[in-house]
């Protein structure tokens, strides 16, 4: 064949012998007896490897004649040669395949399929200037060569059994779907029964698709980086459409499930298929397999900025999830290291925390060496794991979340104690958790705060948001969030502090945003039950803690009127009489607001708070309507939450650095907000209300069953007259010349609160605990709850 060409085309005699050096065509050409003496000696003890060796240098010269052939269109002949000959190679492969599976190396298997890949997508070859009769000719008999290898194909592939066929899905699932989206219908039902039984045969292996989603994951991967280089940036105010924006893509989507699932359903028609349990499993695959494709791109091609930035996390967490559910370690590095540095470059740090302990979480204590992720080293997996974790307890450390802080002390302590066996390295860091604990009760900790954004507009916002109520957790306070969400959204309009509620303009094409502040809460509370922390002794500070972290239910109210639907629909759900609401509101109109009822909503979240997200979606909402004594026991716990959190932010605020000061006069008008709006009220508002309606009233009289409640008021009351005199003595410290008039009257009237406060309380215990049978509980419950809120103040 080489004498042929350079005897009749002079010229193409220098590129037909690189062509064939290249290739190392004398070996083949010579019967493949010709192989180099290394190779010889190196399988002499085996001929099975020696075979092996021989057939898979026949496989690499024929690969390369199916990608580039050596002869124009001049040379047909030549070409269909190359062709037959890379048939034939295949075919004595698949034999020795077939005899010898167990034996036959990864590579071998490898280049075998990417062969038979290479062939079947083998469309025509160039004719040049043949007569019609001899491009005829050629076509069938590339026809009769594929047909022959579809042949072949089919029979290895259904002689396998269902553990190999599984174990070579990571080889063979590349060259399926290239076969399955061949032009040739032939070729392409023949890949489209190969990826079924893909499919079919793992779930016999293992009754489940989690190896098929794995090797599935991985090539996604493949498919979807490869695809987006160089990196697009699209719109992330709507959702993807691979239809549109990435219509490749989107090819390889429909090859995992439309074509997939038709094969399926033929299947399920012809009877061959009545495993419903495999039918299930098949459908949440597709599903999966989908939402991957879509999220991987998204990810791929949206730009990383603040305004995109609550997408992208939740995207990313749905990747790691999948990649976590099916085992793919490597994949889930990679994108639980991009979660980590998205929170870092938009400073998250409490979310940052959570996304390294993410990524610690899914470590062992091997010496096993990992690769380079983003600015992660190559290191060995104990080396990340202890890194991971040491960060993400430095980042807790700097924001006061000491809990989480012991909890990483504890986990490498275990470590030291059951993996490593190093006693004083155990000790150190028992120390350090035990500090941690001491952290809790002794420092003051500012705790983030938590706002309801609840979106409307049926056509206004994408899927994403659309008719969906979400809670965010922030540092910034209710204006500055309102002001944030503004810029995100420049065309919505912000209704501020409406529950669930709109002002609907009745255009659905309008955006419109709710903001809410909300209050943790607890699921007991949601049930009508007591937190296990509220009956018992304990600190102050830790009591917080527990009541600030792992939330899932939040809470607040709306007051509405006495006859409003939203009122009228819970008395007909629960009754009146667990309402403490008389017949037609009589008890409603003898209260601080006649005619006026308060609604309490709990709202529980996806996820419990604080997490690797600022952004968790609402799930569920409970209305429940408040008797006139409950209402405002929320209300005074809420304003002492209130008045606590800004008087710690302003004590803080001047130990922070020069930079963090800038905001101290935010804080010194925001704390005097807080107790102007709490000392110098009316007599129908705030604690004098309370006072004049609960205490100084015949409530007792007519509720007798509500003294354990009234208990706790007064207990609040005490609280927060103390917390107004600590917050108001550190309003004197830095409200300056200019607001120390204000500072006079408030401490005036401080002081005549906190008189009438004792003088109401104390003529309440005189006037019913001495009539009452439990008087011994009631007293004992009262000295506890002070004792507690005394320890917590000072």
């Amino acid at each position: 064949v080489f004498h042929l060409g350079t005897q009749n085309v002079k010229e193409a005699e220098s590129p037909l012998s690189r062509a064939f050096k290249n290739a190392n065509v004398d070996a083949v050409l010579l019967g493949l007896e010709t192989l180099s003496d290394e190779k010889k000696n190196n399988h002499k003890n085996d001929p099975k490897l020696a075979m092996q060796a021989v057939l898979f240098q026949c496989t690499e010269v024929a690969l390369g004649f199916m990608k580039q052939s050596c002869f124009d269109g001049y040379w047909v002949q030549l070409r269909l040669l190359e062709l037959r000959f890379a048939v034939q190679v295949l075919r004595e492969a698949r034999s020795f395949w077939e005899t010898h599976v167990d034996s036959t190396r990864s590579r071998f298997r490898r280049r075998f399929w990417q062969l038979a890949n290479a062939i079947l997508s083998t469309q025509d070859v160039e004719y040049g200037a043949l007569p019609d009769t001899r491009v005829r000719f050629t076509c069938g008999y590339v026809d009769t060569l594929v047909a022959n290898v579809l042949h072949d194909l089919r029979v290895t592939v259904m002689k396998l059994e269902p553990s190999k066929y599984v174990k070579m899905g990571d080889i063979l699932l590349p060259s399926i779907v290239d076969i399955v989206r061949s032009r040739r219908q032939n070729v392409s039902n023949l890949g489209s029964e190969m990826l079924f039984q893909l499919m079919l045969r793992c779930w016999k292996a293992q009754e489940s698709l989690l190896r098929l989603e794995n090797i599935t994951g991985a090539y996604v991967y493949r498919v979807v980086t490869d695809t987006c280089k160089p990196k697009k940036t699209r719109n992330a105010s709507s959702m993807v459409d691979l239809r549109v924006e990435a219509p490749d893509i989107y090819r390889y989507e429909q090859v995992f499930t439309t074509r997939l699932k038709k094969d399926l359903d033929r299947q399920i028609e012809d009877g061959s298929i009545n495993d419903l349990s495999f039918v299930s499993a098949c459908d949440d695959f597709f599903q999966r397999t989908s939402f991957l494709f879509n999220n991987l791109y998204e990810v791929e091609t949206t730009e990383k900025k603040a305004t995109n930035e609550d997408r992208l996390v939740d995207v990313l967490l749905s990747i790691i999830v999948s990649f976590q559910t099916t085992g793919n370690k490597a994949l889930f590095e990679i994108y639980a290291n991009t979660l980590r540095e998205l929170h870092e470059s938009m400073r998250n740090f409490l979310e940052l925390g959570y996304s390294l302990m993410l990524h610690a979480d899914s470590l062992g204590w091997s010496n096993k060496t990992l690769k380079v992720i983003g600015s992660l080293p190559s290191e060995t997996e104990t080396t990340r794991h202890f890194g991971l974790l040491q960060k993400a307890k430095d980042i807790f450390s700097g924001v006061g979340f000491y809990g989480k802080c012991a909890e990483i002390s504890g986990k490498l302590a275990e470590s030291q104690r059951t993996t490593f066996y190093n006693i004083p390295a155990l000790c150190d860091e028992l120390k350090l958790q035990a500090q941690y604990y001491k952290n809790i009760i002794q420092a003051d900790t500012i705790y983030p705060k938590y706002y309801l954004a609840s979106y409307s507009g049926s056509t206004a916002f994408n899927e994403e948001v659309k008719n969906r109520s979400f809670i965010y957790r922030s540092w910034l306070s209710y204006r500055e969030f309102c002001k944030k969400l503004q810029e995100k959204h420049p065309r919505a309009k912000i209704q501020k502090n409406t529950g669930d509620k709109f002002k609907d303009s009745g255009n659905q094409t309008e955006q419109m945003v709710g903001v809410t502040t909300v209050f943790t809460s607890s699921l007991q509370k949601v049930e009508g039950k007591q937190d296990s922390w509220d009956t018992s002794e304990m600190n102050e500070r830790y009591k917080q803690y527990l009541k600030k972290t792992n939330v899932q239910a939040f809470t607040f109210k709306r007051t509405y009127a006495a006859n409003a639907p939203e009122v009228t629909t819970l008395m007909r759900q629960h009754g009146t009489d667990n309402m403490g609401l008389g017949d037609e509101g009589s008890f409603v109109k003898s209260t601080l607001h006649p005619n006026m009822c308060v609604v309490q909503t709990f709202v529980l979240t996806e996820e419990a708070f604080p997490c690797a997200r600022r952004r968790v979606p609402v799930v569920s909402r409970t209305n429940k309507l408040l008797s006139p004594l409950q209402a405002a026991l929320v209300s005074i716990n809420e304003k002492n939450e209130q008045i606590l959190e800004a008087t710690k932010q302003l004590a803080l605020a001047q130990f922070s650095s020069a930079e963090s000061k800038v905001g101290t006069s935010r804080l010194i008008e925001q704390l005097s907000q807080h107790l102007n709006g709490t000392i110098d009220t009316g007599a129908q508002e705030g604690i004098r209300g309370y006072i004049r309606s609960f205490l100084e009233s015949d409530y007792l009289d007519k509720q007798p069953a509500d003294g354990k409640t009234i208990v706790e008021l007064k207990v609040q009351m005490k609280t927060q007259t103390k917390l107004l005199d600590k917050g108001l003595a550190l309003f004197g410290e830095h409200c300056g010349e200019q607001l120390k008039p204000m500072h006079n009257h408030l401490l005036v009237m401080l002081a005549k609160l906190t008189k009438d406060v004792a003088v109401a309380i104390h003529s309440s215990d005189k006037r019913y605990l001495p009539r009452r049978q439990n008087t011994a509980s009631l007293a004992a419950s009262s000295a506890s709850i002070m004792r507690s809120s005394v320890s917590f103040v000072t």
